[in-house]
């Protein structure tokens, strides 16, 4: 599945771009589309942490797997539900 991140709500330093809240939508078929929210924190070690939202199905707090970033390609992993989401970086 593919996540077109939009902007971040929150951004802190340059090399913490990927802090804050992110919004996005799912494409589920049919022409329909679900919310998603990923509230990305870096911890003290440098490593990116944090929790998914999928506010149209009422579900909040769902703990990440992994953040990774390469470049302007981000990926998130979210074992619970079984799913990864990549999207790009853009100014």
């Amino acid at each position: 599945m593919v996540l077109a991140f939009s902007g971040p709500e929150l951004v802190a330093q340059e090399d913490e771009r990927l802090v804050g809240s992110w919004r996005g939508g799912l494409e589920v078929g049919g022409g329909a589309s679900l919310a998603i929210v990923f509230n990305i924190i870096q911890d003290a070690d440098g490593a990116f942490t944090g929790t998914m939202d999928s506010p149209d199905q009422g579900a909040v707090g769902i703990p990440l797997t992994s953040v990774t970033i390469e470049g302007s390609s981000v990926t998130v992993s979210i074992q619970v539900i079984q799913g990864t989401y990549t999207g790009t970086l853009s100014d």
